[in-house]
């Protein structure tokens, strides 16, 4: 997705080659683009990168939705609680629940007890499957991650950060999400 996105909001220039879009005036030195295309190109890129992920987690012989957990605890680096996962994968608690029922079953995290949260941490068993599936797909993001300047990888989490941001607080406006983000920091 940050390649694709890069390549989408860093060259808007109507001769480029990559991304077909057409500029449909000039205001201020701000080029305007053909909203409904871009948001087309958008969600396709969008999209694509969805299917990445969903094809690595099958090519692995993982469901997505155990991925996306093992994913997030090597992410966080240690234990995460439900409701983390819940926030950080954008589903259900049902859904993640099922997971993580199957995960337990397989012997390859284990819920904290005596926690009102319950931290959610890999076991030895869940350690050996991340090294053979989610480190392998963490270390082509950062490797494709590299094809880009420093100055360009700044400015894609920027630029796409901004872009949330304002979608967030349109979005809210509506009442159709939170005008505070729920990220952590």
């Amino acid at each position: 997705l940050f390649i694709l996105l890069t390549l989408f909001l860093l060259d808007i220039h109507p001769k480029s080659d990559y991304n077909g879009l057409c500029l449909i005036s000039d205001i201020g030195g701000d080029a305007m683009l053909d909203t409904p295309e871009t948001m087309r190109a958008f969600n396709r890129v969008i999209l694509e990168n969805n299917e990445l992920y969903r094809d690595a987690a099958r090519a692995l012989n993982l469901s997505e939705n155990p991925f996306w957990i093992l994913y997030s605890l090597r992410d966080c680096g240690g234990a995460i609680t439900q409701s983390e996962l819940v926030r950080r994968m954008g589903t259900s608690k049902q859904t993640v629940n099922s997971a993580l029922k199957a995960l337990l079953r397989d012997g390859l995290i284990v819920l904290e007890e005596g926690h009102r949260a319950k931290p959610v941490s890999l076991t030895e068993k869940g350690e050996a499957l991340c090294a053979a599936s989610v480190d392998i797909v963490r270390a082509q993001e950062e490797s494709a991650l590299t094809s880009l300047t420093s100055e360009e990888q700044a400015q894609m989490i920027a630029l796409f950060d901004r872009w949330t941001q304002a979608l967030r607080a349109r979005l809210a406006e509506n009442g159709l999400a939170h005008a505070q983000s729920a990220r952590k920091e």
